[in-house]
């Protein structure tokens, strides 16, 4: 019975960090939508991709050439401002 509560209790301690980091991850990370209109196709978009995933702290990049949009996920140290500066710097800007 000893052993079984002992693991009861690490299945629960497990769960309850498992718990924590998904929700520091779901509260913390941020997701914005740019209208990118230096965007003509499927190239650009993964150029733009491979730019932005580079960043620390970017966990996801879509986009979409026809739309002009590209969709960013991230949480700290990458910042709304770090995000526009790299889309500046590789001739992409945000409108």
């Amino acid at each position: 019975l000893a052993a079984l509560h002992r693991e009861v209790s690490r299945l629960i301690a497990f769960l309850w960090s498992a718990g924590k980091h998904f929700f520091y991850k779901e509260v913390l990370m941020e997701k914005q939508t740019f209208t990118i209109p230096n965007i003509s196709c499927g190239h650009c978009v993964n150029s733009v991709k491979e730019e932005l995933s580079e960043l620390d702290g970017v966990a996801k990049v879509e986009g979409d050439a026809q739309k002009k949009k590209i969709t960013v996920e991230w949480e700290a140290p990458a910042t709304d401002e770090k995000i526009r500066d790299k889309l500046k710097e590789i001739n992409y800007p945000a409108a």
